[in-house]
């Protein structure tokens, strides 16, 4: 074999050398354009570079390779891939370019041999194919999608630029780079793979420097196309023949543990991870009744094992190679023939692994104990239909044994369950500081819990439970409506539920809260009354607290609101005294407006300290007291003047309320200064009421009316400013409407009630 591949290497360079020398020397200036021809030779030659780079791995898989592999599969798969891509462009720059990074790509791969092993991560190497077919088809369709930045590549005449002929030679440099390094592999240590892959490396590294000497379709051109064919089918002749040798070699082992699996007595056979039949021997055949080829590569569970028999057998295996159960463990399935007979096979499993530790088949070894289980249970059977012969003579006793038995099983059960539950109670009862009782009228017998002693100060059994130790445990002012709560429940009234004072062992008072329920027999007659009882002393105490607290904050808080009330009736008053001062009418009238202002927000205040609730007020009242204020403050000035009043119970709160007032205040004050000039009569219009949810507010009179061009949203007025920057506080719309006089609608959300 090797003598006939060194002889067929050297042939082969030999004829194909004096081939391309001849057709140069007989047709020097011959030009054949056949673009067809050379397309397919390019595909040609691309799919030689993938199905070698593809033989590659696939030889990996079975063997172990040398590390330099990953570099030649990386270049086939680079110069593969962008040859094919140049085997769909005519003539032009792409053309020329795709050639020649295809063949830089593969000589850049092939000189990487030279690099030391571990210079690179084996992680890092593992991924280097799938990268490079990335890079690859990302390049060509670069070229593809981007003619445009594609270098100038033909010169006029069919002839080739620098930079074509510069990347072509560079890569023949780098193949024959390659070629050196598999030359010094092959002298090292006579390597079959270092020949063919020097001689691979040396024809197209002679491809690449041919390129120099071709123009576009002359015999140059044609010339080192076909030594890169015969570069390619040289390296795949001798990956095939590795390949068949590699998987005849795999056969031979497979047919070897074949023989030693049908040696064996037992029923052997080996699954893969995915539960498929990958050898059985010669006796596994005969108890399934089918042949190897038939058992060979099917689901085993599917397929040989009865239904009802499938999911647990599933289970288990999944289990054993998830390595979630011990490797040893035996099992038993049912195993389903050929005919439909189904047999019982006693299993033991044996896990095979690969060198990386991993999982990769189970080998399972089984014995067909039909027979002996067969026999095993008709010899149950036997006996016991000998058991039965001698129980014919005791049946009534057995019988009452077997009831008898079964009796104090469920006793048993019955009281351990009883007491889990108990034990369960009491635990719960303790930390909830809650305890049960139960008093039996008729014997006068009375059952605490443990947590009842505790509540009465007790250590559980310390004192007899009676009705006379509660009743004399109670405080007096509680005696009379406990004794009157037992006899309504006595007389007919159940359940009951009360709260009352008891003294403790040591003296201290505990609040305690109870329920209780009456059992009457079948004549209505009390006979049993049961019931919880709870201590809540540390409850009340908090209830107690609560509650003080709260009324001291709510003196606090009327205080507040008492003292803020004083103190703007005191600036009022001041403001009052300099406004009895000053003369000049436009002052006078401003001080009049804060004093209004101020009183508004302290009627506030008067109606929270009167009111029960601090934090909200029944808005309509303050209106209608708001309103007589601002008449009483103008005085003659609104007695001609009607008010209409049309307020709804609402009540809302503090921070609601204040702007809800001021906003009134200014637009009744506008209204009695502005809208009735000469003293003239007029009505003035205030509106309050809810709807889904809102609050509508209206304001208006039948006066003069705002000027038609004022923006009241932009007006000087320092009232009307105060009123928008009210509105936006409270979140709400104004809308003004001129239909009779001037009439404001604020709408608002509120929780109003």
């Amino acid at each position: 074999m090797k003598y006939f591949t060194k002889r067929s290497l050297a042939l082969s360079g030999i004829i194909f050398f004096t081939a391309g020398n001849l057709a140069h020397i007989l047709f020097p200036d011959t030009y054949w354009i056949l673009p067809n021809l050379h397309s397919s030779i390019e595909a040609i030659g691309a799919v030689c570079a993938l199905l070698l780079a593809l033989l590659i791995m696939l030889i990996r898989k079975y063997h172990p390779l040398s590390f330099f592999y990953v570099w030649i599969v990386c270049g086939l798969t680079g110069m593969g891939i962008l040859d094919l891509f140049h085997s769909f462009f005519d003539q032009g720059e792409a053309f020329v370019w795709l050639h020649s990074i295809a063949v830089f790509a593969g000589g850049l791969f092939f000189a990487m041999v030279w690099l030391p092993e571990q210079k690179i991560p084996a992680r890092y190497l593992s991924h280097l194919p799938g990268a490079t077919l990335i890079t690859a088809l990302l390049s060509g369709l670069l070229s593809v999608l981007l003619p445009d930045f594609i270098p100038a590549m033909l010169l006029e005449g069919n002839g080739f630029t620098r930079t074509a002929i510069l990347i072509n030679h560079l890569a023949g440099l780098l193949f024959i780079a390659a070629a050196v390094w598999f030359v010094k592999g092959y002298i090292k240590d006579k390597a079959m793979d270092s020949l063919l892959f020097s001689v691979s490396s040396f024809f197209f590294g002679i491809a690449g420097l041919l390129f120099y000497f071709s123009d576009l379709w002359n015999i140059g051109w044609w010339h080192w196309h076909a030594v890169r064919i015969a570069a390619y089918l040289v390296s795949i002749y001798y990956a095939l023949s590795i390949y068949k040798k590699l998987t005849d070699q795999i056969q031979d082992q497979k047919d070897k543990a074949q023989q030693y699996l049908d040696v064996a007595a037992s029923i052997l056979a080996v699954l893969d991870v995915h539960e498929k039949v990958v050898l059985i021997n010669r006796k596994g055949c005969m108890l399934l009744e089918c042949r190897e080829e038939e058992i060979a590569g099917s689901n085993w569970f599917d397929t040989f094992l009865p239904e009802r028999a499938r999911d647990d057998a599933r289970l288990f295996f999944r289990k054993l190679i998830a390595d979630k159960i011990d490797h040893n463990t035996h099992s038993e399935t049912l195993v389903l023939t050929k005919t439909g007979d189904e047999r019982l096979i006693a299993w033991h499993n044996t896990i095979l692994k690969d060198e990386a530790g991993n999982i990769k088949h189970v080998l399972i070894s089984g014995e067909d104990v039909t027979d002996r289980k067969k026999a095993e249970d008709d010899l149950w059977k036997a006996h016991l239909l000998l058991e039965a012969r001698v129980k014919e003579r005791t049946i009534e006793l057995e019988k009452a044994n077997i009831l008898l038995n079964e009796e104090i099983t469920r006793r048993t059960m019955s009281e351990n369950t009883l007491r889990k539950s108990e034990q369960q109670l009491e635990k719960a009862q303790a930390m909830a500081h809650i305890g049960s009782w139960e008093w039996d009228i008729q014997s006068n017998l009375v059952t605490w819990s443990d947590e009842v002693y505790r509540i009465y100060g007790y250590q559980p059994g310390e004192i007899k439970p009676e009705y006379g130790t509660v009743e004399k445990a109670m405080h007096p002012e509680s005696k009379k409506i406990f004794l009157e709560s037992i006899d309504s429940a006595l007389q007919g009234e159940s359940p009951y539920e009360l709260e009352y004072t008891i003294f403790r062992k040591d003296g201290q008072t505990s609040v305690l809260h109870t329920k209780g329920e009456v059992v009457r027999d079948s004549a209505g007659r009390p006979v049993k009354m049961f019931g919880v009882v709870q201590d809540i002393t540390e409850r009340k105490k908090m209830e107690d607290r609560i509650r003080a607290s709260l009324r001291e904050k709510e003196v606090l808080l009327r205080e507040v609101h008492h003292r803020v009330k004083n103190n703007m009736t005191v600036i009022s008053s001041l403001l009052k005294l300099q406004a009895d001062k000053v003369r000049d009418g436009h002052y006078k009238e401003l001080l009049n407006e804060s004093i209004n202002r101020i009183k508004t927000m302290a009627l506030i205040h008067e109606k929270l300290y009167r009111s029960d609730n601090l934090a909200r007020i029944v808005f309509s009242d303050y209106l209608k007291d708001m309103i007589d204020n601002i008449l009483g403050s103008y005085g003659i000035n609104a007695r001609a003047v009607h008010f209409k009043k049309d307020l709804e119970r609402v009540i809302l709160p503090l921070d609601a309320s204040i702007p809800c007032g001021l906003i009134v205040n200014e637009l009744l004050c506008n209204a009695l200064k502005y809208a009735f000039p000469d003293g003239r009569d007029g009505e003035i219009r205030v509106s309050l009421r809810r709807n889904n949810g809102n609050v509508e507010l209206t304001v208006g009179d039948d006066g003069i009316g705002l000027p038609a061009d004022m923006d009241f949203g932009n007006a000087g007025s320092l009232g009307l400013n105060i009123v928008n920057a009210l509105v936006r506080q409270i979140r709400g719309n104004i809308e003004l409407r001129r239909e009779r006089g001037t009439e404001f609608l604020i709408t608002f959300r509120s929780d109003a009630q």
